[in-house]
């Protein structure tokens, strides 16, 4: 499927020769037969004059150029009775008010869908009608073979409306779906404390190590589309179930366009999934793309209410999102510091009075505190005063039964490490200080 707008423009390239012939101009467009017959590449003074091509001379539509076998393809319009009737009509598509033959209004004709091997015109784009989508600011109207297009206005049965109603309810139900879904996995991350930072590619930080997760987390992550970096840095799985088969769009409703690399529309946003949209998704080998659209795949990231309306577009709406992200990244930054300090807080509780498992220097490669000495506040202290607080919280021995440490320590006691009492004494040693007093003399 191509889309109108995206073929004017485009060179026409011989086969035979390479050379370029012409441009495209406009589109021929059979309301009646509901069909694209062909194209303009130079409109000429009178329709009669008009180049075209038809569209069955057309060997192929790349994303650069419109590929025909030779000059010949490129014929007077006069020789094509269809086509010069129709450019006889001067009818025109873009601009054109779409309205139901009840009153209501559909908003502006901005664009169609045709197929690219049939000429099957399959839908319409408008602008600025009742059924907008709050993203793009455009609705897709499936083709309708009573489209009545007058010099001002198009109109189409009341059927249409009605249709299009029930296409953005559905689309308003999968979101939500969509959305129960992700808060469902999302809750299993709640609380869990991360093994390591979490930073987008901008540099913002999401999570600190030893940080727990909170719900202003993840929004922030969502943001930034390093959700799953959380789910790694906490060490949780994300909730998975198998792939659904692609017959299971059918009937649904594409929330995004899924386009090829070429150009093809696979299907277009707001269009219902049909067979031949399956069929494209297989041909061009966007299977997932085409899952994900419908909202039966989780997206990369979804993009939230701001985001949304920015799209939608104006400058205040611009400058109220700006003003809203940040304040609440300096709300974040806020709650991430006290967060952190809390957190460490409770691993300083927890560590104090236990031994550690491995050694703990200092930036003179000084020895803190040895391997399976206990850790006290003075080592907490040195610790923090060399940048090895986190080392040294990462190190605590808290399992049973003793470390065993006799080939892991290293030469002499820590700095930091407790005087043994009195009482614990070698018998030798005191044996020795004894003999010292003795032999000392009299004052």
């Amino acid at each position: 499927m191509r889309k109108g707008t995206d073929i004017i423009g485009k060179d026409v390239v011989a086969l035979n020769s390479g050379a370029k012939l012409n441009s495209i101009n406009d589109l021929v467009f059979d309301q009646d037969a509901n069909q694209v017959l062909g194209f303009v590449v130079d409109e000429g003074g009178w329709s009669s004059n008009a180049k075209v091509i038809p569209l069955q001379a057309i060997h192929s539509i790349g994303p650069d150029a419109l590929i025909v076998a030779d000059a010949s393809a490129i014929v007077d319009a006069g020789r094509i009775p269809e086509i010069y009737a129709i450019l006889e009509r001067d009818n025109v598509l873009n601009g054109t008010t779409l309205m139901t033959t009840d009153g209501r209004d559909l908003g502006q004709l901005t664009d169609l869908f045709f197929a690219e091997d049939s000429g099957e015109v399959e839908g319409y784009e408008t602008s600025g009608g009742i059924f907008d989508d709050l993203s793009t600011g455009r609705a897709f109207i499936p083709a309708q073979r009573t489209l009545q297009i007058g010099d001002a206005t198009a109109f189409v049965p009341p059927e249409v409306a009605n249709l299009l109603s029930e296409i953005q309810r559905q689309r308003e139900q999968q979101k939500a779906e969509q959305s129960h879904a992700a808060t469902s996995q999302q809750r299993q991350l709640l609380g869990r404390v991360a093994d390591k930072t979490v930073a987008a590619d901008d540099g913002t930080m999401i999570l600190a190590r030893g940080e727990q997760v909170t719900p202003l987390t993840i929004e922030i992550a969502q943001r930034h589309q390093c959700l799953d970096a959380v789910y790694a840095a906490t060490g949780t799985a994300p909730a998975t179930s198998s792939t659904p088969a692609l017959a299971d769009a059918v009937g649904r409703v594409a929330d995004e366009a899924v386009r090829t690399d070429t150009g093809h529309y696979v299907v277009a946003a707001g269009q219902i999934v049909t067979q031949r949209q399956i069929a494209r998704a297989q041909q061009w080998h966007k299977e997932r793309a085409l899952l994900r659209s419908v909202g039966l795949l989780k997206s990369a990231d979804k993009t939230d209410a701001y985001r949304d309306r920015l799209a939608a577009g104006t400058q205040t709406v611009k400058d109220e999102a700006s003003s809203a992200w940040d304040s609440l990244k300096e709300t974040f930054s806020d709650w991430r510091e006290r967060a952190a300090e809390q957190t460490q807080a409770k691993r300083i509780e927890h560590a104090l009075g236990r031994p550690v498992n491995r050694v703990i220097l200092d930036r003179q490669d000084q020895v803190i505190l040895n391997t399976g000495e206990i850790i006290t506040h003075k080592a907490v202290q040195l610790a923090r005063e060399n940048d090895a607080l986190d080392m040294l919280l990462s190190s605590v021995y808290d399992h049973e039964p003793p470390l065993t440490v006799d080939k892991a320590r290293a030469a002499g006691s820590g700095e930091a490490a407790l005087e043994p009492p009195s009482d614990s004494q070698p018998a030798h040693d005191q044996s020795a200080a004894s003999r010292q007093q003795r032999e000392q003399p009299e004052q």
